[in-house]
């Protein structure tokens, strides 16, 4: 399970029931924040959701530095993007977020994200596991986690599920090593360079030619410094690729699905 920190669900006391349900915050793009047709990308995009839950989090009193002081933290199981617009540089773009659903093991956020027009140009859905942080196991959310079932907010996105599908054959392949300023407050590696791996293994004929309207993805094992990960990629049909990034020793990290569109 990848170790990335985006929200925490922890708050005693009676105004647990008058925290926001909801949390929005407004980013400007920045030039190091677009690609070369000056369009905002995904792993930067894939970082304002994250500051977005996680200011939210703060809001409700529901911050992970609270997890932490009964030793528990918050792992990203899944998170799924999709995208009919993205800005430019030094557009506007507003994310509201909101916790739509607790189950047994799981615990869902979802995204909604709007133009400078306030027109929404995407969604995201994520899945979050409970994580012991001393035993590094997974484990059922207490009770003053599940108790919150009471204040989500009843809107909700279809949730990622099923499994990702096999690699077809690989069409891509590249490999990194993990830097120091690569990992997050718990000394793995930020869920955001895991989406710059997977892309930066496709053709650079098809990145040059295509957007990326959708990305499903999945992470299965956490990596740490120092270290060394392999990115590989094929393509299953014209718009849709697979994605696997694996450990040196072999340990698959990462299953991922992207969607491409046309440039216009």
């Amino acid at each position: 399970i990848v170790i990335v920190i985006w929200i925490g669900l922890f708050y005693f006391g009676p105004k647990a029931h008058n925290m926001p349900q909801t949390g929005k915050e407004i980013f400007k793009v920045r030039a190091s924040e677009i690609d070369f047709n000056g369009k905002l990308t995904i792993p930067a995009l894939a970082d304002f959701l994250q500051e977005t839950a996680w200011n939210h989090s703060l809001k409700m009193g529901l911050s992970v530095y609270d997890l932490q002081k009964v030793g528990l933290t918050w792992v990203l199981s899944r998170l799924k993007i999709e995208m009919t617009a993205f800005p430019e540089h030094q557009q506007l773009i507003t994310i509201e977020t909101w916790l739509s659903g607790i189950e047994k093991y799981f615990t869902y956020r979802n995204f909604r994200i709007y133009d400078e027009a306030m027109q929404v140009i995407g969604r995201a859905t994520s899945t979050w596991l409970v994580l012991d942080f001393v035993k590094r196991q997974l484990t059922i959310p207490p009770d003053f986690i599940a108790s919150r079932k009471a204040n989500l907010v009843p809107e909700t996105l279809p949730v990622a599920s099923g499994k990702i599908p096999p690699l077809p054959r690989i069409d891509g392949e590249a490999s990194f090593h993990v830097r120091w300023h690569d990992l997050d407050i718990n000394r793995h590696v930020n869920n955001i360079y895991y989406f710059q791996w997977a892309l930066e293994a496709l053709p650079k004929e098809m990145l040059q030619n295509q957007k990326l309207v959708e990305i499903d993805i999945l992470f299965k094992a956490e990596t740490s410094y120092p270290g060394r990960v392999t990115s590989r990629c094929g393509k299953v049909s014209g718009k849709e690729w697979i994605h696997r990034i694996a450990d040196e020793g072999g340990k698959e990290l990462v299953q991922a699905k992207t969607i491409w569109a046309d440039l216009e």
